[in-house]
């Protein structure tokens, strides 16, 4: 796989003729040059769980972390632990492993211990926390 870069959003190249845009449409590939109605349209569609998935919530969290606004951290914050405590991560996890059926008492265990740590507020992706918690453990 090779990765091209060009004006407008990264894209990536695969061997089948693809192209999977790393970059949602109208959000610049540069955070730099993010204007502040795109980071309010990304805020909204975090409060309105708009955004479920862990690929759109890291592409999100990605721009937020390089942007190092304080702004962002509630709404990022809030998302991840909507993401996780709504089954959207067990969903996922059991789409990715269709071969082997994904206990939500494992994902409810590891959520248990990332609260009870208390060096979980560390990081504001809960759901980092949570798939550490599981490999750890």
């Amino acid at each position: 796989m090779s990765r091209y870069a060009g004006q407008g959003p990264t894209t990536v190249m695969t061997t089948r003729p693809q192209t999977y845009q790393l970059v949602s449409p109208g959000t610049p590939a540069d955070p730099r040059t993010m204007s502040q109605n795109n980071k309010d349209q990304l805020i909204q569609s975090l409060r309105t769980h708009r955004v479920n998935t862990i690929t759109e919530l890291r592409r999100i969290e990605k721009i937020f972390a390089y942007l190092n606004s304080a702004e962002v951290t509630e709404p990022m914050t809030t998302a991840w632990a909507h993401y996780v405590n709504s089954n959207n991560l067990l969903n996922e996890l059991r789409g990715l492993t269709k071969t082997y059926p994904f206990s939500s008492e494992c994902l409810d265990e590891a959520k248990a211990l990332v609260v009870r740590d208390p060096s979980s507020t560390r990081s504001w992706n809960y759901c980092w926390l949570v798939l550490v918690k599981m490999e750890k453990e």
